[in-house]
């Protein structure tokens, strides 16, 4: 019951107060439009806006990318049927020059040995090399050893620096299932409406498009010393670290004792504000996940609309429309 009352007065001064409020500023209006020129002001309620939107953007354009981007992300294997218009010295060599192209825009470096080596630091190696082994495996399925062993190379290190890992917040996912049980609790058919559906979806893309490739963590771990943002969890982290405080009083000049009703009432202060931008924080799930879209996917995912034929023909033009077809 404390938890409805608690609810409900949320809501009441979240919702019905600013309404009553806007209502009362605009009867004088609603006066002044008899006697004066006829004036509409509208305000735009860029909260729901911004909700709306991100849902929108988020569960119906970018989700269905993240979640193919990640069924497809791997290397394609052979398939046993290569160009029939080349040879197979030809698709060898065509092959090594690909290889040698992809290797070309590889970010270099000197290991402890003093050795050069390769790396992925960007996504458009990531997709460079993706696109080029997926056409090399499927197109050309060279036989020359050598350069089987470079496709093998190359196809590690794709794989090490394009795994993805979570690296979203906790505090945002928490919230966003905590406000769908309080939903539950409060009313149990809601968890069956259309919001709960696109509000699931939300967290789906939430978490997705929080996995991070390796590259980018790597990348973040240098310049910052951490893999995530952290920006909500640091303000409820900072909100709940005042609950650590202490209180001591003294009473007449006696000693100092604990002050448990200004720690108490101070607790369930802090419980209230946590409450409050918890109920925010869970309603842009989605506006995060597409923050996080733009951090993790947007120079690296993939499109059903695209294919390696298409890739080669964008990427090297129609040098050789052999290698651009599958016809013989």
């Amino acid at each position: 019951m404390k938890k409805f009352l608690l609810l409900a007065v949320l809501f009441t001064s979240l919702v019905i107060i600013p309404a009553s409020a806007q209502t009362e500023n605009d009867e004088p209006v609603q006066q002044t439009e008899q006697t004066d020129t006829p004036k509409t002001e509208k305000s735009i309620d860029w909260f729901s806006v911004i909700v709306a939107g991100s849902y929108m953007i988020g569960v119906l354009v970018l989700l269905p990318l993240v979640v193919y981007t990640n069924m497809n992300e791997k290397i394609k294997q052979p398939t046993g049927e290569p160009l029939s218009s080349l040879d197979e010295e030809e698709r060898n060599e065509k092959a090594a020059e690909l290889l040698d192209h992809v290797e070309s825009k590889l970010t270099r470096y000197l290991n402890d040995e003093g050795t050069e080596m390769v790396t992925i630091d960007k996504g458009s190696q990531a997709r460079l090399m993706k696109r080029t082994l997926d056409y090399i495996n499927v197109y050309l399925a060279p036989t020359d050893p050598e350069i089987l062993e470079m496709v093998h190379e190359n196809t590690l290190l794709y794989n090490q620096a394009t795994e993805r890992k979570y690296t979203g917040s906790n505090w945002v996912l928490g919230s966003a299932v905590g406000i769908v049980v309080l939903m539950g609790i409060i009313d149990l058919s809601m968890l069956f409406s259309t919001f709960i559906l696109l509000h699931g979806l939300g967290i789906a893309f939430y978490f997705l498009s929080s996995r991070a490739p390796m590259y980018v963590i790597n990348r973040r771990l240098s310049r910052f010393g951490g893999t995530k943002l952290g920006i909500v969890g640091t303000v409820l982290g900072g909100i709940f670290a005042g609950t650590a405080t202490k209180y001591y009083v003294s009473h007449n000049g006696g000693a100092y004792e604990r002050d448990w009703e200004t720690e108490g009432n101070m607790a369930i202060t802090t419980l209230f504000i946590v409450f409050v931008v918890a109920l925010f924080v869970a309603f842009l799930v989605a506006f995060f996940g597409v923050l996080n879209f733009f951090l993790n996917y947007s120079t690296t995912f993939l499109s059903p609309l695209d294919n390696e034929e298409k890739w080669f023909k964008r990427t090297f033009g129609e040098e050789d429309e052999r290698m651009i077809t599958l016809s013989a």
